[in-house]
């Protein structure tokens, strides 16, 4: 029972809530000068008005090139622009960036069966950025792979399964041939917080390892002489949402795998929804900097000493492949354990299934595979595993060749 002098926990909820409510009643940056407030990023934010809330994003995107400064003065930097809210903002806040030293060089990487309207209407808020831009047909940088898997997907699959993140990399391999045929040494994405986070859970759950968390960096150099980097990395998608709303930007929905599959099948599931879910569900649901210590955390991961020597990368994501004689006492890792059930369940498959001849094709391909996309390419549909090796083979052996 509460007591008369106020001093209990209900007098003191009752005052932060107060506190809170103060906070919310005007903008706190103009004090209402500039309109009412209309937007509050987080539960524990306070309120910011609409002028003030795009000048903050703004200054937000600024510092994270002030910060980082790895890309010189005068470059050539590519921007990838598919259309959705991410890129949408990125292309607005490089124009609103007056006072950049780089040079943007805005594409769009057409995906397998978007509509010419579509196209039309990406292409005409290039134009509108006042930047050089250029649109690439995936048959130009060897995307008849990505079309397969495209198309592979919308007929057969249920559940969505590796698919998507085999989409993801082959994607990103297509966005850096890309940068190199514009000449440009920078690959500007528009990675938000929410999908970077989104995308480390789900690296640590296919078991990438400590190399999961090169992903979340705002430098990502794995792709020899185009050097990824995230200005968007600070921004959760709900500050997006809401910078693309009041601003007035014209957003089209992507054509990836993902939301293609989506759309069609709202039922369909995947470990990447799933663990959108779940960071979504804390963030809203009562601790507001989920995002942000997952990302935070993943920024204190570093590589192990042998991962750092290792000379072999992956040919799809360009992680260190780990060499089981560089790791002290390997017999002890998950991995041995579960490359011990795999060589018991291969055995039960007779040699008439499996010729001998495909099954040293295979391991020499697996070889150059990290653990993770090798589960990817096993778990690909059979018509598709022999434009797979095609294609990377021919990736490794000209677009990496600087490494």
């Amino acid at each position: 029972m509460c007591s008369m002098e106020g001093s209990c926990s209900c007098s003191a909820e009752s005052a932060k809530k107060a506190i809170q409510d103060g906070r919310r009643e005007m903008c706190v940056k103009c004090k209402g000068s500039f309109g009412p407030p209309v937007i509050v990023i987080r539960s524990d934010d306070p309120a910011l008005c609409r002028l003030c809330f795009l000048d903050a994003c703004l200054h937000k995107f600024k510092s994270a090139f002030g910060k980082a400064q790895v890309v010189p003065d005068g470059v050539n930097v590519a921007v990838g622009f598919s259309g959705g809210v991410s890129s949408v903002v990125l292309l607005n806040l490089l124009k609103e960036h007056t006072k950049r030293r780089f040079l943007p060089k805005v594409f769009h990487l057409s995906e397998p069966n978007t509509p010419k309207a579509e196209l039309r209407a990406i292409e005409g808020s290039m134009r509108n950025s006042g930047f050089e831009y250029c649109i690439f047909d995936p048959e130009q940088v060897t995307g008849r792979l990505r079309a397969a898997l495209h198309l592979s997907s919308s007929q057969s699959i249920t559940t969505l399964k590796n698919l998507p993140d085999a989409d993801k990399w082959i994607r990103h391999v297509l966005l850096t041939e890309c940068a190199r045929l514009m000449n440009c040494g920078f690959l500007c994405l528009g990675d938000n917080g929410t999908r970077v986070a989104n995308n480390f859970l789900v690296g640590v759950i296919e078991g990438r390892g400590g190399h999961s968390c090169i992903e979340t960096t705002f430098l990502d150099q794995r792709f020899g002489n185009v050097a990824i980097i995230r200005p968007l990395r600070d921004f959760m998608v709900k500050e997006l949402i809401f910078y693309a709303r009041f601003s007035n930007l014209n957003v089209s929905t992507p054509r990836d795998l993902v939301t293609q599959a989506v759309l069609e099948r709202p039922g369909i599931t995947s470990v990447q929804r799933l663990c959108e879910d779940f960071l979504l569900g804390l963030q809203v649901g009562g601790f507001p900097s989920t995002i942000q210590t997952v990302l935070s955390t993943a920024s204190k991961l570093q590589s192990t000493d042998y991962e750092n020597r290792s000379k072999s990368k992956c040919c799809l994501c360009l992680a260190p492949i780990i060499k089981t004689s560089d790791i002290p006492n390997p017999n002890k890792l998950a991995m041995a354990s579960l490359l011990f059930s795999q060589s018991v369940a291969q055995l039960k498959h007779s040699a008439a299934d499996c010729p001998e001849d495909n099954i040293k094709g295979r391991t020499s391909f697996e070889r150059l595979l990290c653990f993770s996309c090798s589960t990817i390419y096993e778990e690909l549909p059979k018509e598709l595993k022999p434009a797979f090796e095609e294609s990377f083979l021919n990736v490794e052996s000209s677009a990496f060749a600087t490494h």
